[in-house]
């Protein structure tokens, strides 16, 4: 997948990983610690919206970038099936 440098550092503003194996406590922990510090929470909820303005919406994905997925999915296929 290209660009994923730009991805990982996006994401590592804006995710936490757990392990598979993590308990309730471990998640509850987490959700603790984010809300405790209210500055990287504000920040946090800022990057989340912009996330969700530009990117992560169904307005954003209607139209032209759905078409494009679809059209993708649809042309490997054929080329996988004849």
């Amino acid at each position: 997948m290209g660009g994923g440098g730009a991805t990982r550092k996006r994401f590592k503003k804006m995710v936490f990983l757990l392990s598979a194996e993590a308990a309730a406590e471990d998640y509850a922990e987490k959700i603790k610690t984010v809300f405790s510090d209210k500055e990287n929470y504000l920040k946090l909820r800022a990057s989340s919206r912009h996330e969700y303005e530009t990117r992560l919406n169904w307005d954003v994905w209607g139209g032209d970038k759905i078409n494009n997925v679809f059209e993708e999915v649809i042309s490997e296929w054929e080329l996988n099936h004849q």
